[in-house]
């Protein structure tokens, strides 16, 4: 007889149910590490198992928590992925969400923006907030939106010029008043 026939059939099939399962477990984990792997030398986030790819990014209230950090859809179509982000990215977005509206006269959009708690006065890579942005643009409305939403109206660009000086300068006199 051997070592195996003293042990009972069921002691035995739990066992070898607790094998598999370790081994699936191991071979979960080792997917996990490979996903992480791939992320990193991609130079993105690894998103959890099971969480979907969207082709529109989600900034702000769009946003989907997944663990301790948002996941945001970035790029679409096929070559879309999802990639964790931090508050500092989540706000970063929201202020470019803010200057290309400004910058575009969507004043719906720049007062959405205020509301999902972009930075009244940040500012792009010129200095300009988006209030200069739209005075210098001539979006009479965006200006007049930003201005009531409490942006500084003496902010200044790198150059050192506020919204009026680059209105003025742009023959946006609508946005001037």
């Amino acid at each position: 007889m051997n070592s195996l026939g003293a042990i009972p059939a069921a002691a035995r099939a739990a066992a070898a149910a607790a094998a598999r399962a370790g081994a699936a477990a191991a071979r979960a984990g080792a997917a996990a590490a490979a996903r992480a792997g791939a992320a990193a030398r991609a130079g993105v986030a690894a998103r959890p198992a099971g969480v979907g790819i969207g082709a529109r990014p989600a900034v702000g209230a769009g946003a989907r928590q997944v663990g301790a950090r948002p996941v945001v859809a970035v790029g679409g179509g096929a070559g879309a992925r999802q990639v964790g982000v931090g508050a500092g990215e989540i706000a970063r977005l929201r202020n470019e969400r803010l200057l290309d509206a400004a910058k575009n006269g969507q004043t719906e959009s720049v007062r959405a923006a205020v509301q999902a708690g972009a930075d009244i006065e940040a500012t792009d890579r010129y200095g300009m907030t988006a209030l200069i942005l739209a005075a210098f643009k001539g979006h009479t409305e965006a200006v007049r939106a930003l201005v009531q939403a409490g942006a500084d109206i003496e902010a200044t660009d790198n150059n050192g010029s506020t919204a009026l000086i680059l209105a003025a300068r742009n023959g946006q006199t609508g946005a001037v008043k």
